[in-house]
């Protein structure tokens, strides 16, 4: 009896061990205030009550969503001056309260006035 719940408490502790070591499937980080984080950027075009018509210039500050906790807003900046509607571009945000994101799944939403204008994911380091 003795050698059985010893193995079975090994088998327990491995068990225990396993689980910790491995990384959460919903883990989730919280990224500093006005820390540069770069991100794929999808600018949508306009599409009835989504998108935009007009560019994004240096400096666009929309809400940013993660699906964790609020919703952010962020100073964004691209390679060049602005982003076209329809444009893919790596952008840098600068968000000014801390941003809490899935890393998994470090997709965005992009709003402004809770118009959805874009999407896009984060590049974590």
């Amino acid at each position: 009896m003795t050698r059985g719940w010893r193995h079975g408490a090994w088998v327990l502790g491995l068990l225990a061990f396993t689980a910790s070591a491995a990384p959460a499937a919903d883990e989730v980080r919280e990224l500093p205030a006005n820390t540069p984080l770069e991100a794929e950027f999808h600018l949508w075009p306009a599409q009835g009550k989504t998108g935009r018509d007009t560019p994004a210039w240096n400096n666009y500050r929309p809400q940013v969503h993660t699906g964790v906790g609020a919703e952010i807003t962020c100073a964004m900046t691209f390679p060049g001056e602005k982003i076209e509607p329809g444009q893919t571009l790596r952008a840098t945000l600068r968000c000014l309260d801390p941003l809490k994101v899935r890393v998994k799944q470090p997709q965005i939403k992009v709003t402004e006035g809770g118009r959805v204008v874009g999407d896009g994911r984060l590049l974590l380091p």
